[in-house]
């Protein structure tokens, strides 16, 4: 288990989101000794710190008083977890060399966009948009072809979709490492409330 990254979004003047991973099995005890050095890496003291669920399912950690936005994706011999003090995270991993069905892309392809989303890798798709519907509490409940990628860097994104009407829109960020590929999604517009 070790650090991967920390990622600075665009939408924030410091660095927002870290990422950690490394065990083969996901589990409490792998998802709390994650966030142990999630906080510990964020110069925080992690005693009682505890990781519960939202009313949308997805994790929370909460610490003497205080709330914050995690993420977790478990893939074929790789755990890994998102962290932010402030905001919103949504992390997705998948191994490098899974194959999206033609039938399922088409599924994931925006309406909006289907254009630049085609030039885009399908896993690398497929990553992107399950980060993000994953920061926004909705995961796949979601439809994926109502969400719009747009490329700013070979390895940075904007995500955008609707809500209950209401727009919401991510930063997000996909990292190769190792047989893997890891994307986040981080937006400080999305509230962590646990």
């Amino acid at each position: 288990m070790a650090i991967i990254f920390t990622y600075r979004p665009r939408s924030s003047k410091q660095a927002a989101v870290i990422v950690a991973g490394g065990f083969d099995q996901d589990g409490t005890a792998c998802r709390h000794q994650l966030l142990k050095e999630l906080l510990q890496h964020a110069g925080i003291n992690p005693e009682g710190a505890e990781l519960i669920p939202k009313q949308s399912g997805q994790p929370c950690a909460r610490l003497n008083g205080k709330q914050y936005a995690v993420s977790v994706s478990h893939t074929k011999g790789f755990l890994t977890m998102a962290l932010t003090l402030e905001g919103s995270v949504g992390i997705d991993t998948e191994k490098k060399h899974r194959t999206v069905q033609p039938i399922l892309l088409r599924r994931i392809i925006s309406q909006a966009n289907p254009e630049q989303e085609a030039s885009i890798e399908p896993l690398l798709l497929w990553t992107l948009k399950e980060s993000f519907l994953k920061m926004t509490g909705k995961g796949l409940r979601h439809a994926m072809n109502k969400v719009t990628i747009t490329r700013l860097t070979p390895h940075e994104y904007k995500a955008r979709t609707h809500i209950n009407n209401q727009p919401v829109e991510a930063d997000l960020i996909s990292v190769p490492y190792g047989d893997y590929l890891i994307a986040v999604a981080y937006s400080d517009m999305v509230e962590t409330n646990c």
